[in-house]
């Protein structure tokens, strides 16, 4: 075991087979992983309330070793402190989702025709058009019961009531977003027969 610097990971002889992990001898718990075909990433392993952590630094050569070192020590605090770095991770990027990234990643992974695809687009672009950068986590009940019942009564652009129109968004949206108990508006459950929430 030595301390982990450019030079002693650029030495370091890459496993048959497999991986191999090296750890720090400053910070324990600080290492590089090394595979056998010489790919070298940083990683940190601890334990979160009694459980095994080892989690993904960045590569070496992108990240420097010190870089890595101050990253592997503010997860090993938050893992002493019984806070997981992963799941704070995953919380982060799911905050950062907004409603463009989930409809276009909805076009993409699924088998629609390109109409369905254009009528996706038509309502996140001007039904939802004002939704569209915003993160998902921030767009509240309230929210969408309000633009239902906006466009609903008012229509899209305050031209008159458009129920079928309302709904016909709102399906698009649950459907993208899937969300089954969001607070939006279905047609026939939990409203009239216009799809208007309760």
């Amino acid at each position: 075991m030595a301390k982990l610097t450019k030079t002693y990971i650029d030495k370091i002889t890459p496993p048959a087979s497999g991986y191999d992990l090296h750890f720090d001898e400053q910070d324990r718990g600080f290492g590089v992983r090394v595979t056998k075909d010489g790919k070298r990433t940083y990683i940190v392993q601890g334990r979160v309330n009694g459980k095994e952590a080892r989690i993904s630094i960045g590569p070496h050569g992108v990240f420097t070793a010190d870089q890595a070192r101050e990253v592997a020590r503010e997860h090993l605090r938050s893992m002493r402190q019984g806070i997981d770095p992963r799941t704070v991770a995953k919380e982060r990027a799911a905050e950062a989702v907004t409603l463009r990234d989930i409809a276009d990643a909805y076009k993409r992974d699924r088998p629609l025709k390109e109409s369905s695809k254009s009528e996706i687009e038509r309502h996140v672009t001007t039904t939802f058009g004002a939704w569209l950068k915003k993160p998902m986590t921030s767009i509240t009940r309230e929210a969408v019961t309000k633009r239902f019942n906006e466009i609903k009564n008012h229509g899209l652009r305050g031209d008159g009531p458009a129920p079928a129109q309302a709904n016909q968004g709102f399906s698009v949206l649950r459907a993208t977003v899937q969300l089954r108990d969001s607070g939006i508006p279905q047609a026939g459950r939990h409203g009239d027969h216009q799809g208007q929430p309760r």
